[in-house]
């Protein structure tokens, strides 16, 4: 269990913060003693090395991001989702999928009230974009959790929010913001460990949380190192007894509560450290996410008896693979990155009402199988320079191309196909295809010294 206020740490903060005076001031006689800038006395100055600020650098110094730390999220850690955490920072939301809120179990990161197809989920600089192999509905909403519940907590080195319009910088999805989770780096020395976490509600109707976590990571030869790291984790469904005094019959499906997950992960790293100036990763892993069915639908007031009989069931299973390989480097001239990935996202669920008052209703036994393939290609460079003033020019690109193969949900025929322009008489082919390219360049001018 974790309390809110803990006042015996309070000496330990004002400690913390009374400390950064001392510790340079050792740091600066230690320098002095290694032979550094250091000189006693008034007007004394510290020389360091310089550090080249990159637009991406630039931009998460701006007002509007805020950092969430792993010590933060160890002090209070996520029941389930890191959007737990990520919807405590300003400006960011958790929205309901539907007006009605019926699907208010399944929700996800809305920045600014730009809606969660504004906001774009990046794992370490890479776009994540599941959540687009589950169908859309006629409100524009989709009955998914989102890219949030990826990566388990213990994995998380921080998470950067942007808050803001950064499409410019990060590409299509991110006119809202950007949240993007960096996962910790492989450790210099071998290094395991094993979690537990448990979170039990005071109310007996409300789901209790386990989750198991394990990573293992160190050097393999010299300049070759690598993580691994798994985890199980299990959120119970809401009791149906939660809302049933609010059902209009006994008969009747009653409000829904919040819908439970089952998570498996597992992923693995290896870097490449060529020289001091260049890194190859090599990244890969496997997740499955399915829920435990709480009794929602998007727009049925009464259910079904059918629904009742789903409680407690598996209702739709998410099967993830995503790999990737980045090259980064710093130059004398500046930096540079490359990197490729690839996610793969098998959305399997019983099948739901399309139109009309059963939409997002389950309403048969049946299952469909969705299939998601996103390829992501990017690029960019960072060189310093001065002209009138000290500048950082960022010049680069990226290459997306989206595939959804939906035999369910789009394969439907139009009553009065081949009549309308772009429509045949027939079924829908069950497979479309985006690819965006797009190059940016931008420039960040340093005005004055600070």
């Amino acid at each position: 269990m974790y309390s809110r206020f803990r006042l015996a740490h309070l000496p330990l903060a004002l400690l913390a913060v009374s400390s950064p005076s001392l510790e340079a001031e050792e740091a600066a006689e230690e320098g002095a003693r290694d032979g550094g800038a250091y000189q006693e006395g008034e007007g004394s100055v510290l020389a360091l090395d310089d550090v080249l600020v990159t637009a991406e650098r630039e931009l998460k110094q701006a007002s509007g991001v805020s950092i969430i730390t792993a010590d933060d999220i160890k002090k209070r850690p996520p029941v389930n989702d890191l959007s737990d955490i990520i919807r405590k920072m300003p400006g960011v939301n958790l929205t309901g999928n539907s007006a009605s809120g019926q699907y208010g179990n399944n929700r996800q990161i809305d920045i600014r009230g730009m809606g969660p197809e504004n906001t774009l989920i990046l794992i370490d600089g890479k776009p994540v974009r599941s959540r687009n192999s589950v169908r859309m509905g006629r409100s524009g909403e989709r009955n998914t959790r989102g890219d949030t519940n990826w990566v388990p907590a213990e994995l998380v080195e921080r998470i950067e929010v942007l808050r803001g319009p950064a499409a410019a910088r990060y590409g299509s999805g991110a006119a809202g913001g950007v949240v993007n989770i960096i996962t910790k780096a492989p450790t210099e020395k071998v290094h395991g460990s094993l979690s537990w976490y448990a979170n039990s509600p005071e109310s007996e109707y409300e789901g209790q949380t386990r989750r198991y976590s394990f990573s293992l990571s160190g050097p393999m030869v010299e300049g070759l190192s690598y993580r691994l790291s798994g985890n199980l984790n299990k959120t119970d469904a809401d009791d149906p007894g939660l809302n049933s005094a609010y059902a209009t019959e006994t008969t009747i499906t009653p409000p829904a509560g919040k819908e439970g997950v089952r998570n498996r992960d597992l992923n693995g790293l290896l870097r490449w450290d060529l020289n001091s100036q260049q890194t190859i990763e090599v990244e890969g892993s496997y997740s499955r996410q399915g829920n435990i069915y709480a009794g929602d639908r998007a727009v049925s007031s009464t259910g079904s008896e059918l629904l009742n009989e789903l409680i407690g069931r598996e209702t739709n299973i998410m099967y993830r693979r995503a790999g990737s390989i980045t090259h980064r480097g710093n130059w004398d001239w500046g930096s540079s990155q490359l990197v490729f990935s690839y996610e793969n996202t098998r959305n399997r669920r019983l099948n739901e009402g399309l139109a009309g008052g059963s939409e997002g209703s389950i309403n048969v036994g049946d299952m469909s199988t969705s299939e998601y393939d996103n390829y992501a290609l990017s690029g960019e460079v960072s060189i310093p320079f001065t002209f009138g003033f000290s500048q950082v020019a960022t010049l680069g690109f990226e290459y997306t191309k989206e595939v959804l193969d939906d035999p369910y949900s789009v394969t439907q025929s139009t009553t009065n196909g081949g009549a309308l322009p772009g429509t045949g008489a027939g079924p829908r082919d069950s497979e479309a295809t985006n690819e965006n390219i797009a190059f940016f360049t931008e420039s960040n001018i340093h005005l004055t010294e600070r």
